[in-house]
């Protein structure tokens, strides 16, 4: 009789990964607060302070928005979050 090989076990579990501290976010750039205004707009607040609105109307109505396209839609635009 043939014996079949035996396929070896996946190791990647016994493997000791060098623990990492975790990733605390503290760039000034994060966002930390977004809500929709009118004209495809957005007010954006960032962890340093740093406030203001965005003029999104250009880009959601672009014929090359690409993945934007959808928020050319009101009702989906409204729902802005982070």
């Amino acid at each position: 009789m043939h014996k079949q090989p035996s396929t070896p076990q996946n190791r990647s579990a016994d493997v000791n990964l060098p623990m990492h501290p975790p990733i605390k976010p503290s760039m000034p750039w994060r966002v930390v607060a977004v809500r929709p205004l009118p004209d495809f707009k957005i007010h954006v607040r960032f962890v340093d302070g740093t406030q203001g609105e965005v003029d999104m109307n250009t880009l959601v109505h672009s014929p090359t928005a690409g993945v934007f396209a959808d928020l050319a839609n009101p009702s989906v635009f409204a729902q802005v979050s982070i």
